[in-house]
Formats: C-alpha cells, sequence, structure tokens
C-alpha cells in the first residue's frame, strides 16, 4: 500500500503537465489572403502577429467571408444649397476639399457633412454574410469622426451590397481615413478637408 501514494502524485504530475504544454491559447486558422486555410496554431500572445500577406481570424469568420471582398469606398459630400450629393471624391479620384466649408476648392457649393460607402461583393451571388462590417471615420490623431457596425449584410442576386455611413460636419477636420473591415478583409481610403485663409 506504501507505493500507491507515490504513484498516484505521479500520475496527476503527468497529467498536469500534458494540460499545461496545451494551455498557451486558443487555437486559431489564419487565413491568407488568397482566400486559403493554413494549419491551426495555438495563439502564444501578440508577438504571434501573421505577417502582412496573411490575416488570423476565428474559424468561424474564415468560413463565413470566403468569396467575399470588400469592393469600392466612395465619398461624396452633402451640398446644403440644393440638399443634392456631389460626384464620388475619394480616391483614386483627385479632388481638392479645401475649405469645402464655404464651398471653395473642387466644391460646387457649401459642405460640411460627408456621405461614404462601402461596396460587399460575393462570388456566389447572393449570399448572407454573417459577419459584422464596421465602417469607420477617424482623424490624423486615431479618433474616431463616425462609425457604424452591420451585423450581417446580404448580397444582391448579382453578389453586392452597398452600405453607408454619415460624417457630420467633417469640413475643417484635416486629414482622415474611412475603412471598411469585414472580419479579417479591409479597405481604407484618405481624404483631406483641409481649410484655411
Amino acid at each position: 500500500m506504501r507505493y500507491l501514494f507515490p504513484l498516484a502524485v505521479f500520475a496527476a504530475t503527468a497529467v498536469l503537465g500534458a494540460c499545461s504544454d496545451r494551455a498557451e491559447g486558443p487555437v486559431k486558422a489564419t487565413v491568407k489572403a488568397d482566400g486559403t486555410e493554413a494549419p491551426p496554431q495555438a495563439a502564444v500572445g501578440p508577438s504571434a502577429a501573421s505577417e502582412a500577406s496573411e490575416r488570423t481570424v476565428d474559424v468561424a469568420s474564415a468560413a463565413s467571408t470566403r468569396g467575399i471582398e470588400v469592393g469600392a469606398l466612395r465619398a461624396h459630400l452633402w451640398y446644403e444649397e440644393t440638399g443634392r450629393l456631389s460626384e464620388n471624391i475619394a480616391p483614386p479620384v483627385a479632388f481638392s476639399a479645401w475649405n469645402t466649408v464655404i464651398g471653395e476648392g473642387q466644391a460646387a457649393e457649401i459642405a460640411n457633412d460627408l456621405f461614404l460607402t462601402a461596396e460587399v461583393l460575393s462570388s456566389g451571388g447572393e449570399q448572407n454574410v454573417d459577419v459584422p462590417l464596421v465602417l469607420e471615420v477617424r482623424d490624423s490623431a486615431g479618433r474616431i469622426l463616425a462609425t457604424r457596425t452591420v451585423d450581417s449584410v446580404l448580397t444582391s442576386p448579382q453578389g453586392k451590397s452597398v452600405k453607408g455611413l454619415w460624417a457630420y460636419d467633417i469640413g475643417c477636420s484635416g486629414e482622415i481615413t474611412f475603412s471598411a473591415r469585414l472580419g479579417g478583409l479591409s479597405r481604407n481610403v484618405v481624404l483631406n478637408f483641409e481649410c484655411g485663409e
């Protein structure tokens, strides 16, 4: 009987050691830019970031965004004199937004507000993308000027959906970045709303 206690301690130690070997963190899948999935690995902390050509997301998000991409981002000034939207002014369009608050630059009228849109495209036609789409506008200091989260996106039979975001009083905000994130997918454009004499 005196041998049973050391044997029990040895068995418990072996089990705890095996568990601790696996206690490095949740297992995630790495989805490459081409949509293929790399073998799952244990997350070991912030230093285990993916290379630029890869995006690490959870398995559910990867499956939901397969065949999906974030398409064109657009930006339209809200013209206050006529209550209409401008043509798209987002890059690569060359547009001077200098002093839009008084109708200068290339603005046709006084404009303080901005309507921004992001396309979600599906290669499989109509599809329910059950991953949040996050639209954000930030200034050069990283402050959020406008944001919207769409819980899920239903694309049309033609494989397209366009979601919008209003950014109010955006004139004279300087350099701003409009971004759209869908799971591990993202796209952004930079616009410049400078003011001066």
